[in-house]
């Protein structure tokens, strides 16, 4: 396709259906050495910000080939001298640990922290944890959504060259997030039910050029995690969803469940499923 068609489409369609148009679910595998990128500047910025998940997380961080410039943001003192008391144990990175001066959250803190640091990288990566939300019940909670968004982003130095490879060979992709966080409380959202966002609250790898209007813009943590997708398609650029194969047979899985507890309390018609 003309690279000026596909970026009018962009700019003019919907990113949600064009996704699910042209298939943009991205799934890695995990195994064999990978791609290297050394000849590329690749950066990779981690906000902690539960004690519960620091050994966690770590564990996803000391896997990452070197050819990766690390940015830990931690939400307390406390925080980063347990991170940085680890990582000289075990990293062979040079890896920069700085306590968060912004409490707006952990998207702001991208911006707040490295803003002119990213300007200088090709590819940018951004994970975060997240902690419990106080009507959370239950622990597992936090661990699942730990999981979806460090699996999927940051997995080990195999998955990540696959997902720089991909945008290597596809020039106007723009953003590949985790999927949804469809859990607990996390499933409730205030967004359009016609055109929802499919990146928000997600980690996710990006050409610095697709997020360039977020890091020169003013708005909100919350808007920031909302309009990540649309400030690449605001560049020409479009996104997909991007998973591990483990965690997409994962996702399947969940997705059927849900249908079949929709299918057990619904009724068919022939335009929706009327839950009653």
């Amino acid at each position: 396709m003309d690279k000026n068609v596909t970026l009018d489409l962009t700019q003019n369609f919907d990113m949600g259906d064009w996704r699910k148009d042209r298939h943009r679910d991205y799934v890695f595998q995990t195994n064999g050495e990978g791609c290297q990128w050394y000849n590329k500047s690749i950066a990779l910025i981690a906000y902690f910000n539960s004690r519960n998940l620091i050994n966690k997380c770590l564990e996803y961080i000391i896997k990452l080939p070197n050819y990766i410039d690390i940015f830990i943001v931690a939400a307390s003192e406390e925080i980063a001298s347990l991170i940085k008391q680890k990582l000289e144990m075990r990293s062979e990175h040079t890896i920069a640990v700085v306590v968060s001066e912004n409490k707006d959250g952990e998207m702001s803190t991208l911006l707040v922290a490295y803003k002119d640091i990213l300007k200088e990288y090709e590819y940018l990566g951004y994970v975060y944890d997240r902690k419990k939300d106080q009507d959370v019940t239950f622990q597992t909670v936090e661990y699942s959504l730990c999981d979806l968004l460090w699996e999927n982003a940051v997995k080990n130095a195999a998955y990540v060259g696959q997902v720089i490879d991909t945008f290597e060979r596809e020039p106007l992709l723009g953003v590949l997030a985790s999927p949804p966080p469809y859990l607990s409380t996390f499933f409730k959202t205030d967004l359009s039910v016609d055109k929802p966002p499919f990146i928000f609250a997600n980690s996710f790898w990006c050409r610095t050029r697709a997020f360039e209007p977020l890091l020169d813009s003013n708005v909100s943590k919350k808007e920031i995690e909302r309009l990540i997708q649309y400030a690449a398609q605001s560049q020409g650029y479009y996104c997909g969803i991007m998973m591990t194969a483990e965690y997409a047979s994962l996702y399947v899985s969940n997705y059927q469940f849900m249908m079949n507890e929709l299918a057990d309390k619904g009724i068919f018609t022939d335009e929706y499923w009327q839950v009653i």
